[in-house]
């Protein structure tokens, strides 16, 4: 069904909803999303009628001790289910039974470079979730890129349907390194979520498609820092070297801040 929609107007039309002007109209639409996804409105920095419209409750923050930051080196970028992780070999990495090309993922071959331990991990966010996608490591932003693509959905069952759907999605990819690791935090776009938008320390340096290179000016990032926000759900690829995620994990709702690796 979905191959048939028109999936970037429904996307448009998602959005034009959600920033209605009607008060009274956004109140009732806050309400009943609260209601149908079970939102946790006590962990919200302000009240709900703090919010005008639903795209804004979308966008909500936490209280600061919501999310206290894991030691661990990598920490969950998201709140969401963690539904893969492991090892990539030949730079392809496994998503629900088909092997996927990390290559096609994050287009920028120069970020493998020589080392050959890599690993990943794949979020999931629903519509009920905080939608911030905060930084997994401390480290500087070296490159970033907005590419253009579909606008599948990436729930899982449309995902075993369709399995390329991570790399052919619209997607902003955002690579750091620091003296222990490097890291790609790929964030992919779906239907309903047209538009990913940086937080402000970013955007400034990438208000358009294409890449962007900073390796003359890297923008300093601490773990746990905001780096952009999805305007409903979707996920959160992460590409890394040297540290192995934790595979317990697979399957397991993580809050952002959550230690991925063992160390």
């Amino acid at each position: 069904m979905f191959r048939y929609l028109p999936r970037k107007k429904v996307t448009d039309l998602i959005g034009w909803v959600s920033n209605l002007g009607n008060e009274r109209f956004q109140r009732r639409l806050i309400d009943w999303f609260i209601r149908k996804y079970n939102v946790n409105t006590e962990e919200m920095l302000y009240p709900v009628g703090h919010y005008k419209k639903l795209y804004h409750f979308f966008i909500r923050e936490l209280k600061p001790s919501a999310r206290p930051i894991d030691s661990k080196t990598i920490v969950a970028p998201v709140d969401g289910i963690m539904t893969e992780c492991g090892s990539i070999t030949d730079k392809r990495f496994e998503c629900k039974g088909e092997l996927l090309s990390a290559r096609d993922l994050i287009a920028f071959d120069e970020f493998f470079g020589d080392t050959e331990n890599w690993y990943f991990t794949v979020h999931y966010l629903s519509p009920r979730d905080y939608h911030w996608i905060h930084s997994p490591v401390d480290g500087e932003i070296y490159r970033m890129e907005r590419m253009r693509g579909d606008l599948y959905p990436v729930f899982n069952e449309m995902i075993h349907k369709k399995k390329d759907i991570l790399c052919i999605n619209e997607r902003y990819n955002v690579f750091i390194r620091n003296d222990k690791l490097r890291i790609c935090v790929s964030m992919v776009a779906a239907m309903g979520v047209g538009n990913i938008i940086a937080s402000d320390k970013i955007l400034k340096h990438n208000e358009t498609d294409g890449p962007v290179d900073l390796n003359i000016d890297p923008i300093k990032i601490s773990k746990g820092e905001k780096l952009a926000y999805f305007a409903l759900g979707s996920t959160v690829v992460l590409i890394f070297s040297n540290y192995e995620p934790d595979r317990r994990l697979k399957g397991e709702y993580l809050k952002l801040g959550t230690g991925i690796t063992g160390i």
